[in-house]
């Protein structure tokens, strides 16, 4: 197994969203852009299909690994908190961040981070 191989099963990035549906899809264009190695999973706490349908029919150029989730958090911050318990369960990698569908990943940055800590 390469280092790079190995690098894809040590981090995974959350991203939590509800609503903002623009920067979400400004999210998805730039991650496919950068040609984004890392697992990423996606999770939307909005009624429509908005998010769902951008990581099922957007045309990529790059073979970007997104796991999609659905829930409602309709009912508030605790539904907002069982989401994010939620999807942190899914997590199968030694490292996870958190991002919002605002914040823009430099991944030399996490390549940074990882060997460090795994130093």
């Amino acid at each position: 197994m390469t280092t790079e191989e190995n690098k894809k099963k040590l981090f995974t990035l959350v991203l939590l969203v509800k609503g903002r549906d623009k920067f979400t899809e400004r999210w998805i264009k730039y991650i496919d852009k950068i040609n984004f190695k890392y697992p990423i999973i996606i999770s939307d706490g909005a009624n429509d299909d908005f998010v769902k349908n951008l990581t099922t029919n957007y045309p990529f150029k790059n073979k970007i690994n997104i796991d999609f989730k659905q829930f409602n958090t309709n009912d508030g911050f605790k539904s907002y908190y069982e989401m994010k318990r939620d999807t942190i369960k899914e997590v199968k990698t030694k490292y996870v961040m958190i991002c919002d569908n605002d914040d823009f990943i430099i991944e030399s940055g996490l390549d940074e981070i990882i060997n460090f800590l795994e130093n």
